[in-house]
């Protein structure tokens, strides 16, 4: 049954790039990025004594092969530069013109899209990318390592420009740079450190990341590899910062988002650089194929015991502030979401160690609200990878007995998840989290309700606080009546709301008609100071209209968003007690005291509501989810009827 609200959630999130600086995780806008074709330059300028081979053999693969000809004759395919074209355009004599209208008629009347300037300087521009993969890979394939990790890190500073960054993208340049590099990572961390920064830099563009099977086994070996204390390895290092500083200046200075990167010896590691390059490339790569390619190359097995590790060091440090943690949470729930065969291996590997370790994190979440933040809400860091912990935790239970099961298992997780809800959420979250994180634990713990009836009749004998939003006051009480009560305060939230929003409406209405003058004014003053005073008039009003439109506008939106969330947030509360009543009338008898006229009335029509907003969503995996609502719906009418 499926909880989670991606939707909101972004909307809610969206808003943190433009208040803490932007997020690590988002993609630079590449204005001078443009849409290179896949190009197949047969023929290279270069000199034969730096031919190497088969010159560029990656490029004769290609799928879109497109040659480069010469305007004006059938000559074979050929690379022009724009120096080339610059010193040809100079020197053509008036015989070669006339002898080329002799042949094919006035160039002047022919429209031909190989002269257009623009085409010229893409030709030009691919010629030199070309130039410079081949200097590349004619230093690999030397046998000095220096001269190898030189060339390496030429391609690296390459690809700090983004229009090479595409060239290479286009044409496999990555898979091409690894048959060259791929057997010195286990041995050479210089080389793996390098060969980290190129992944890093092609992964953080828009464009969707070339990934291979070749790439898979390069990320799961560099992964491997840490930091070395080494001459050779200290060198690269240093020319690798040199090239992230040349990178972050020239995206900086083609976007309005401001890209951050801690550029200190401790993530200057291979193994750092791959880990923030994978995050990118599983944004970029949403498809099924590649997600299974993850699981199949070992890399997802390789980040669950590397979150499983990651975590008992945060908690015993009592710090969950960890760049590394965060990490891993992205790419867990990357793979996990709408993706049946990793949500199993997840849930399955290591005797269920991540859902543990998931557990852990959540004890440790709701121990620092309980405890460190009673004077203050808790920080956005910390608030922000508690999100994800339940969002995991939510895209794991959904459908999934076997999480359900677990997770079920212990009290304390099910009790914690209700006093996030009930108590934690309205006193010590902050208002930018309370509603994503509130929704998190309802849909997480609605989840693993409906899953097993063994776990139903546990979440019942629980207690837990209820903060009462009104008095201000904290009391204990069933799971049930609690979810009960904090259902009955958000509906009369939304009832607030809607009048809130007619009077305002109300209110427009007024100020639309205040434009008038008396009569008595039109005859005591002279014409003179009449019309000054109309003009007056006129301006005041046009300015009240402007400021009142923006106003109403603003407010309006205001008031959307705290609709929407006051709906939603009762309408989770809802499904919980639908789900923990299911078809107990004496449950149902118990709490009709504590609901809107004693009835379910209030219950269903917020229901109805609910399905009408998730079919507008057009959520997948939504049809569980109306199934199990439109049930509850039935059984509390029947109750009603019954009654």
């Amino acid at each position: 049954m499926k909880r989670s609200l991606p939707i909101f959630k972004r909307d809610k999130q969206e808003d943190t790039a433009s208040e803490e600086g932007t997020d690590v995780y988002s993609f630079p806008d590449d204005s001078s990025e443009g849409c290179v074709k896949k190009a197949c330059l047969t023929k290279s300028h270069l000199s034969k004594s730096t031919s190497t081979g088969e010159t560029f053999k990656f490029l004769k693969n290609s799928k879109n092969p497109i040659m480069f000809k010469h305007a004006f004759n059938g000559s074979d395919a050929i690379i022009v530069s724009n120096t080339d074209l610059a010193t040809c355009n100079k020197n053509r004599t008036e015989d070669n013109t006339k002898s080329s209208q002799d042949k094919y008629g006035d160039t002047s009347e022919c429209n031909i899209e190989g002269r257009s300037p623009r085409i010229a300087k893409e030709n030009g521009e691919a010629a030199d990318h070309k130039n410079d993969v081949l200097y590349v890979m004619s230093g690999l394939k030397e046998s000095n390592v220096n001269v190898k990790i030189l060339s390496a890190i030429h391609l690296a500073r390459k690809c700090s420009e983004p229009e090479f960054r595409h060239f290479c993208r286009s044409q496999d340049v990555f898979d091409l740079f690894l048959n060259h590099t791929k057997d010195m990572i286990d041995s050479n961390p210089a080389m793996a450190l390098v060969i980290s920064t190129v992944l890093y830099l092609l992964s953080r563009d828009k464009g969707q990341f070339p990934f291979s099977d070749k790439a898979a086994n390069a990320i799961l070996h560099l992964l491997k590899v840490n930091s070395d204390s080494g001459d050779e390895y200290l060198k690269a290092k240093n020319k690798i910062k040199v090239i992230f500083e040349k990178w972050i200046e020239t995206a900086n200075s083609n976007t309005t988002k401001q890209i951050k990167f801690d550029l200190t010896d401790e993530k200057l590691c291979p193994k750092n650089i791959t880990l923030e390059a994978l995050v990118f490339i599983c944004i970029s790569n949403g498809s099924t194929k590649f997600r299974d390619s993850i699981k199949a190359n070992g890399i997802l097995e390789w980040v669950i015991d590397e979150f499983d590790i990651v975590t008992n060091k945060c908690v015993d440090k009592k710090d969950v502030s960890c760049r590394q943690l965060n990490i891993l949470l992205r790419i867990l729930h990357n793979m996990c979401t709408n993706h049946k065969n990793n949500k199993y291996f997840i849930t399955n590997h290591n005797s269920h160690s991540c859902l543990k370790s998931l557990e852990n994190l959540v004890t440790f979440f709701t121990n620092i609200l309980e405890n460190d933040c009673k004077n203050e809400p808790m920080n956005n860091e910390l608030s922000h990878t508690f999100q994800l912990v339940l969002n995991i935790l939510v895209a794991l239970t959904e459908e999934n007995e076997l999480s359900c099961v677990v997770l079920g298992k212990s009290d304390d997780f099910l009790q914690r998840l209700c006093q996030v809800i009930c108590n934690f959420g309205p006193q010590y979250i902050s208002e930018k989290y309370r509603f994503s994180l509130t929704i998190a634990c309802s849909g997480c713990l609605a989840n693993i309700i409906e899953s097993c009836g063994r776990i139903r009749k546990k979440v019942l004998g629980l207690k837990c606080n209820y903060y009462d939003g009104e008095t201000k006051t904290i009391e204990e009480d069933n799971v049930i009546v609690a979810f009960t009560k904090h259902f009955k305060y958000w509906e009369s939230k939304i009832t607030l709301i809607d009048e809130d929003m007619d009077n305002m409406l109300d209110i427009e209405n007024d100020l639309e008609n205040d434009d008038s003058t008396s009569d008595d004014d039109e005859t005591n003053n002279s014409k003179k100071d009449n019309q000054a005073r109309k003009e007056m008039i006129k301006l005041r009003n046009e300015q009240k209209e402007r400021d009142c439109d923006a106003l109403f506008t603003q407010a309006a939106e205001k008031y959307a968003t705290s609709h929407m969330e006051a709906n939603l947030l009762a309408s989770f509360s809802a499904i919980n007690i639908g789900l923990l009543i299911e078809d107990d009338e004496d449950i149902a008898d118990s709490i009709r005291k504590y609901l809107p006229g004693e009835d379910f009335l209030a219950l269903i029509t917020l229901l109805y509501r609910f399905l009408e907003f998730t079919h507008q969503l057009n959520q997948p995996n939504c049809n569980a989810c109306t199934k199990a609502i439109n049930k509850i719906i039935e059984t509390l009418s029947n109750f009603d009827l019954l009654r």
